[in-house]
């Protein structure tokens, strides 16, 4: 199980990719078990580790290796159309939106330290307040970020029957898809907010059954950041912050993660 109790079991959320084929021609599952079960024994000793620091006794490992025996949140489908309504219809009340959100801050980030944490919290602030006092340039690519932040906190929730949970965490993602526009992705400028969106998404799909579309938004994430010229340390221009340049390499390690 992808995540349990107060542990934090992001064996899919720290593991890499390894190459896949269009999801017609994919190669049956046991070509992928040992690739994969290396990466989760791994998973799982960076696991263990959070749990010994955190003070929790000793779990056992999940054994369920993506691609083969998972999907891990269920089937997910993303090729029915769907229309993104008022936005304001999009967001959760606030006291359970508030939740996820501690959640995602709680047992997400450190493992995947890829999102600002002011400016994070200054846009969810505003998109319950006054939503055009957003930071983020993109509202589009915000909304996506905020609904993915949400589709894996539900992730989180163990105690939540799987089916329940995977339902609410898909609607989030589905929503977040949608706000993507993924088909308009090529054709809009570069920017850390859209690499950090395409890293968030890609990290809930390498647990569903959607290979080919985690692949796709590994390697845009991949080329959008270099782009920019993330991966040269002395890149940033003067304007940018020592936050944005420890934000910006902390991007690209979790980057090169993916491609591993």
């Amino acid at each position: 199980m992808f995540l349990s109790r107060p542990r934090l079991q992001l064996c899919e959320l720290t593991r890499s990719r390894s190459e896949h084929l269009d999801e017609a021609q994919d190669p049956g599952p046991d070509q992928y078990r040992a690739y994969y079960t290396a990466h989760g024994v791994f998973a799982g000793e960076v696991a263990a580790a959070i749990d010994l620091r955190a003070g929790f006794a000793p779990a056992s490992t999940s054994n369920l290796v993506p691609f083969v025996d998972a999907p891990l949140f269920g089937e997910l489908d993303l090729h029915s159309p769907y229309r993104v309504v008022d936005f304001n219809t999009e967001l959760p009340p606030r006291a359970h939106a508030d939740r996820l959100v501690s959640i995602y801050w709680q047992y997400v980030d450190p493992v995947e330290p890829i999102l600002d944490r002011e400016r994070f919290f200054h846009d969810y602030e505003s998109s319950y307040s006054k939503p055009g006092a957003l930071l983020y340039a993109d509202r589009g690519v915000w909304l996506s970020i905020l609904n993915v932040v949400f589709a894996l906190a539900v992730q989180r929730q163990e105690s939540t029957p799987q089916q329940k949970r995977d339902e609410a965490a898909n609607r989030y993602f589905q929503h977040a898809w949608a706000f993507l526009s993924p088909e308009t992705i090529l054709w809009k400028p570069g920017s850390l907010e859209l690499v950090q969106c395409l890293m968030l998404l890609n990290r809930y799909l390498h647990c569903t059954n959607n290979q080919h579309k985690t692949w796709i938004t590994a390697g845009l994430a991949m080329r959008i950041a270099q782009s920019m010229c993330c991966h040269v340390p002395d890149a940033s221009s003067a304007k940018d912050s020592r936050n944005d340049m420890q934000l910006k390499q902390r991007v690209w390690a979790s980057c090169v993660a993916l491609d591993r």
